[in-house]
């Protein structure tokens, strides 16, 4: 399998071509994408450009979920069980890097969506 080699400039640079960012949520992204690229390759998954953007885009939701104490519904019970235990892990490693969760518990919503991207680019890497 290839390894991942995204890069975060491109990245950002796509993200804003498509999404309004302000300067603090996009180096605060920008600092989580940095975070997956290790993590990625160690579980040997080949992140392309394009899902990278989807990636970081989703990131953005996520930190101004935080920043307004905001939440995504709840998930059906076995929801997250449908997805490959390490795509949830990668998930939750991620979103566990955010600094500014202070008190706030990952919940299986959040960690769900993120999972979904990389169960997505796990398929096309098969």
């Amino acid at each position: 399998m290839q390894t991942n080699l995204y890069s975060i400039n491109e990245v950002m640079a796509g993200l804003g071509e498509h999404l309004a960012v302000e300067p603090a949520e996009a180096a605060e992204v920008s600092t989580l994408m940095a975070h997956l690229q290790p993590l990625a390759e160690q579980t040997q998954l080949h992140i392309p450009q394009d899902r990278a953007v989807m990636i970081a885009a989703h990131l953005v939701a996520f930190v101004r979920r935080v920043a307004r104490n905001e939440w995504l519904p709840t998930l059906d019970e076995g929801m997250l069980e449908a997805i490959d235990v390490q795509c949830v892990q990668l998930s939750r490693e991620l979103l566990e890097q955010y600094p500014r969760m202070g008190a706030r518990l990952l919940d299986d919503a959040e960690i769900f969506f993120l999972a979904v991207h990389f169960e997505a680019i796990m398929q096309l890497n098969a």
